[in-house]
C-alpha cells in the first residue's frame, strides 16, 4: 500500500501544478507553445534540465553502465557541451524568434529558406525524433511500477493489486502494463490543460525531485559497497566466461561495446542532437532573455554533469556487483526496492517518475506544436482561430500519448538507451538547417533539404545494413556511431549543393545576419 500511496501524493502536487498553470494561462498559441515568452532564467534552467534528464539517464544510463562498464561513462561529457550549445543556439534562436514571432523550429527554417516542402520535412524529423523519446518515458514508468510494487498486495473494493498483476472487476493487466497506462495518462492529462506554462511550472518540481534522486541513489550505492574504493575494487574484481576481470573498468568494455571512435561519435550525436530536437528548440524561444538563457547554461553544465558522474555512473557500474543478473534497465530500481524502507523507496521512485514525465511531456507538448503550426495551419485551415488551434493541440497530445503507449508496451523492444540514441540521431539531421539562419549566408534551401533527405538515407542504411542486403559492415561502420554518418553526410551535401544553387534573397539575409 505504501507505495501507492507515495505515487498518489507524488501524481496530486503534479496535476495541482498543473491546474495552477491552466488557470494562469491564455488561450492562444503563443501562451500554450511557448508561455508567451516569459520564462525566467530558474524555470527554462530547470525545464531545460528536467527535459534533458529523462528515463533515459534514471534508468538507461545506469543500465548502459551496467552491461558495457565503465566506457559509458564519458558518454556523459555530452553535458557539458550541451551547456555550451544552449548559449551558441540558444542566443540567436532566442533573439530570432523574439523579432519574428516563431514558435516551432520549422518557423525559422521555413521563413529564412522561403520554403513550405522545407517546413514539412524539418517537422517530420521532429515528429520522428518525438515518440521513439516519449516511448522509452512511458517504458520507465512500466519499469518502475512493476518493479517497486512486486511483494504489494492491496485490495480496495474492485481493484487488487498483487503478484505483479492488477485487476480492476473482470479485467486484469501486468504491474508494467499499468505503470505505463498510468503515468502516460497523468503526463497527457496535465499536458493538456496547462501546455507550455504546465510542462515549465511541473518541471521546476520534477527537476529538483530528479536532482535529488540521482545524487542520493548515486551516493547510497557508494555507502553500500564501503565507499568509493570498495565500489571500484569490486567492479574490478567482477569476471565470467566472456568478460575477464577489469573489463568493466577498461575501454572497450566486457562486451566490447565502447571503441574510442563509437565514444567519441556517438557523444556528439547526443549532445548536438538533443540541443537541436524540439523540445529545447522551443525552450530557447520560451527564455524571457539572452541572460535567462546564459544561467541556465550554467546550472544545466554544472548540476547534471554532477548528477551523471556522482549519481548514474555509481548506480550503473555499483549495480553490476549488487545484481549480476537483472534486467538492466531496472538496476537503479532493484537497488532501491531491495535495500531501503519501503517509504524511502517509494519516495525514490518517485524522483524516476519525475524524469519521465518531465521528458515526456515537454516531447508530446512540441509534437503537437509542430503538426498545427507546420501542417495544419499552412496546409488545412489557414483561417483557424487561437482557441481552435490550442484544442487540435490537445487532441494530438492525446493521439501521440496513445501511440507511444503502445508502442512502449510491446514485448523486447529495445533498451531504453538504445532507443532513445535512434531519436538523438534523427534530431541531429535537424542541427544543419541552422547553419544558415544563424551563421552561413551561403548555405540554400537545396543543399539544406537534400542534406537532410541524403543524410537521413545514410542514417537508416547504417542503422539496418542487413535489411538493404548490406553485408560488408554492421551497424555503426568502422565503429562510428550511424547518426555521425547521417550528420557527416547532410554536411557535405548541404556545403556541395550550396556551391551550384541559389542562395536566399539579400534581403533575407539582411533580416537575419544584422552586423
Amino acid at each position: 500500500m505504501t507505495p501507492l500511496v507515495v505515487i498518489f501524493i507524488y501524481v496530486m502536487v503534479t496535476f495541482g501544478i498543473g491546474v495552477a498553470a491552466w488557470w494562469r494561462g491564455r488561450v492562444t498559441t503563443a501562451d500554450f507553445y511557448i508561455a508567451g515568452r516569459s520564462q525566467g532564467y530558474i524555470v527554462t534552467a530547470l525545464a531545460i534540465m528536467a527535459t534533458f534528464f529523462s528515463s533515459f539517464a534514471m534508468l538507461g544510463a545506469p543500465g548502459m553502465l551496467y552491461k558495457g562498464g565503465i566506457g559509458f561513462v564519458f558518454f556523459m561529457l555530452n553535458v557539458p557541451i550541451c551547456g555550451v550549445l544552449i548559449w551558441i543556439i540558444g542566443k540567436p534562436l532566442w533573439a530570432l524568434g523574439k523579432r519574428f514571432g516563431y514558435i516551432t523550429p520549422s518557423d525559422l527554417v521555413a521563413d529564412y529558406y522561403k520554403s513550405e516542402s522545407l517546413r514539412v520535412l524539418v517537422s517530420l524529423l521532429g515528429i520522428v525524433y518525438v515518440i521513439p523519446y516519449a516511448v522509452i518515458q512511458f517504458q520507465g514508468g512500466g519499469y518502475l511500477f512493476d518493479v517497486i510494487t512486486q511483494q504489494s498486495d492491496v485490495q480496495l473494493g474492485f481493484f487488487h493489486l498483487a503478484g505483479r498483476q492488477v485487476t480492476i472487476g473482470a479485467f486484469s493487466t501486468s504491474t508494467f502494463i499499468a505503470g505505463a497506462v498510468f503515468l502516460a495518462s497523468i503526463t497527457m492529462i496535465y499536458t493538456i490543460m496547462g501546455g507550455m506554462r504546465a510542462v515549465s511550472w511541473t518541471n521546476v518540481f520534477q527537476g529538483a525531485l530528479l536532482v535529488i534522486g540521482m545524487i542520493a541513489g548515486g551516493l547510497i550505492t557508494v555507502w553500500l559497497l564501503g565507499g568509493v574504493e570498495g565500489l571500484f575494487g569490486k567492479v574490478a574484481a567482477i569476471q565470467s566466461e566472456t568478460a575477464p576481470a577489469g573489463s568493466f573498468i577498461t575501454l572497450p568494455g566486457p562486451a566490447g561495446m565502447f571503441s574510442v571512435p563509437y565514444i567519441f561519435t556517438f557523444t556528439l550525436v547526443a549532445s548536438f542532437g538533443t540541443m537541436a530536437s524540439p523540445s529545447q528548440w522551443m525552450r530557447y524561444y520560451s527564455a524571457k532573455g539572452p541572460s535567462a538563457l546564459r544561467r541556465s547554461m550554467l546550472i544545466f553544465a554544472i548540476v547534471l554533469t554532477t548528477c551523471y558522474l556522482f549519481g548514474t555512473a555509481f548506480i550503473g557500474l555499483g549495480g553490476r556487483v549488487l545484481f549480476p543478473d537483472v534486467t538492466p534497465d531496472t538496476v537503479f530500481l532493484e537497488i532501491l526496492h531491495q535495500y531501503l524502507p519501503l517509504v524511502l523507496a517509494s519516495f525514490f521512485v518517485t524522483t524516476i517518475m519525475a524524469a519521465a514525465m518531465s521528458t515526456a511531456n515537454g516531447n508530446l507538448h512540441s509534437l503537437a506544436a509542430l503538426i498545427t503550426q507546420d501542417i495544419y495551419v499552412p496546409f488545412l485551415r489557414r483561417g483557424a482561430s487561437q482557441r481552435e488551434l490550442v484544442w487540435i493541440a490537445r487532441l494530438l497530445i492525446t493521439a501521440a500519448s496513445v501511440l507511444s503507449l503502445w508502442i512502449a508496451i510491446q514485448p523486447d523492444i529495445g533498451m531504453i538507451v538504445q532507443i532513445g540514441l535512434i531519436s538523438m540521431a534523427v534530431a541531429l539531421q535537424m542541427f544543419p538547417s541552422l547553419i544558415g539562419p544563424l551563421w552561413w549566408k551561403g548555405a540554400t534551401r537545396a543543399g539544406t533539404v537534400w542534406g537532410i533527405v541524403l543524410g537521413m538515407a545514410v542514417l537508416i542504411v547504417t542503422f539496418v545494413p542487413d535489411k538493404f542486403g548490406i553485408t560488408a559492415f554492421g551497424r555503426s561502420p568502422l565503429g562510428i556511431h550511424y547518426g555521425f554518418w547521417g550528420f557527416m553526410v547532410n554536411l557535405a551535401v548541404l556545403w556541395l549543393v550550396s556551391r551550384i544553387s541559389s542562395r536566399p534573397e539579400e534581403a533575407t539575409l539582411a533580416r537575419f545576419h544584422q552586423e
